[in-house]
């Protein structure tokens, strides 16, 4: 329209500031002919500055996939909005919009600001912002023994390919710890790190956490849909921990997206690319647990293309001292009393315990003897006193690696009232996993 022209042409001095900014700028008329578009259309596009401006956009992009002209009729603004559309090259692209409409004197519309960037690119920075990165490296495993220089090698080894690794071990082992430096190890180091707690989430809510889901999906869903973690740790690894612990009907979903690389939100209608390398763990014997119809034989071998188990601490004594001098060092801000060092006894008396509990046992063990120790010099009764409420976590640790046992409705509703509420010290007081106890309380 030559009024949009007109008006745009008394400002396109200053628009040339948009090339020196990261998002995409484009001005289209009326008609939908682009006025003004910025270097990085040219880079979103493939194509010279020259080829876009006085061209339709529907020559570039099927019209079906656009929201410019909703917004030319309604005259309202549409911000944040996912945009995904068919390129006329084939490629599918996805973009984070917000669409302006640009009026006249007369206020009426003249035409449209619009304003979007590499949906990747908003994930980055979405991801760079909360954090989702990864912390440990491979130097920060502690220990010499055989057992674990062994799974840090196979770990090393595994991380340099683009493989799906399942990692095993018992509670409290490290395994978080080994993802992370698996991740940090490899090529995928540079993009995000999103765990996830399997037994975390009760079933009804885990797929939406994982897969996201589109505006209006189901009661209460958020207006705009929501992102799943799949597309947050696109570009680099998905860590899912307690992977025993995934409904059988939600596996086949994730086998889909392990395999074809894309995932499908709730209400969604197009599928999402996605570049995720998956790293599981898990302290169940998944392979017992395929044979009993509990988790599907394909998905396993989908996840399990390497494997790494990490020792239990009992089975790496040596390494006990050197993990309790590292415990005792981190903490020792908290400690009003001074410095602190073990006697021969107190050494002793860590190492001829079995910790059941592993890592994380003995890091609440010195975490209270640094609290309670008022001496300089830890002696044998300082650790026997504070292994008390220790022996209760082991216990409750060593439960989580049996066979759960039928608790009913009643047994539960006692535990809850024990714990005043919690469900997950309810869980380990019974002996059963949390996604057990959200089972029983939907049933009711």
């Amino acid at each position: 329209m030559k009024e949009s022209r007109r008006h745009f042409s008394e400002i396109s001095d200053i628009l040339r500031c948009f090339d020196y900014v990261d998002e995409a700028v484009n001005i289209l008329d009326r008609d939908g002919v682009f006025l003004y578009a910025n270097k990085k259309v040219e880079d979103l596009y493939g194509l010279k500055r020259e080829q876009i401006i006085g061209h339709d956009i529907v020559e570039l992009v099927n019209r079906k996939d656009l929201k410019i002209f909703d917004v030319m009729e309604s005259g309202k603004p549409m911000v944040d909005y996912e945009f995904s559309a068919v390129l006329r090259n084939g490629n599918k692209a996805y973009f984070l919009n917000n669409i302006y409409p640009v009026f006249d004197e007369a206020n009426e519309v003249i035409g449209v600001c619009d304003i979007y960037r590499s949906y990747k690119r908003s994930i980055s920075a979405v991801n760079k912002i909360l954090g989702f990165h990864a912390t440990y490296r491979f130097q920060d495993i502690i220990g010499d023994s055989p057992g674990i220089h062994r799974a840090v090698k196979r770990a090393k080894d595994y991380a340099l390919t683009n493989k799906n690794i399942l990692i095993t071990g018992e509670s409290g082992t490290g395994k978080e710890l080994f993802a992370q430096a698996i991740h940090n190890y490899s090529k995928r180091c540079e993009g995000p790190f999103i765990a996830v707690n399997c037994a975390s989430f009760p079933a009804e809510l885990i797929e939406s956490e994982l897969f996201g889901y589109e505006e209006g999906a189901f009661t209460g869903a958020r207006k705009g849909g929501n992102i799943g973690k799949f597309q947050l740790a696109d570009g680099g690894t998905l860590f899912l921990d307690e992977i025993g612990e995934m409904p059988i009907h939600l596996q086949a979903k994730l086998l889909r997206a392990a395999e074809s690389k894309t995932i499908l939100r709730i209400g969604g209608r197009s599928e999402i690319p996605v570049d995720v390398r998956v790293i599981s763990a898990t302290n169940r014997d998944l392979l017992k647990m395929v044979r009993n119809n509990e988790f599907r034989t394909d998905l396993y071998y989908r996840l399990s293309t390497f494997s790494v188990e990490i020792p239990p601490l009992r089975s790496r004594t040596e390494d006990i001292l050197a993990l309790a001098v590292y415990f005792l060092n981190r903490t020792a801000a908290e400690d009003e009393n001074g410095p602190k060092t073990f006697s021969a006894e107190a050494v002793q008396e860590l190492r001829r315990y079995s910790w059941p509990g592993n890592v994380r046992e003995l890091e609440n063990v010195i975490y209270r003897i640094v609290i309670n120790c008022k001496t300089p010099v830890i002696q044998s009764e300082d650790v026997v006193n504070n292994f008390g409420f220790a022996r209760l976590e082991s216990a409750s640790a060593e439960q989580r690696t049996k066979p759960e046992k039928k608790v009913g409705p009643e047994e539960l509703r006692g535990a809850l009232a024990a714990t005043g509420g919690n469900k997950k010290k309810a869980a380990e007081l019974l002996g059963i996993s949390r996604r057990t106890v959200y089972r029983i309380l939907n049933q009711r």
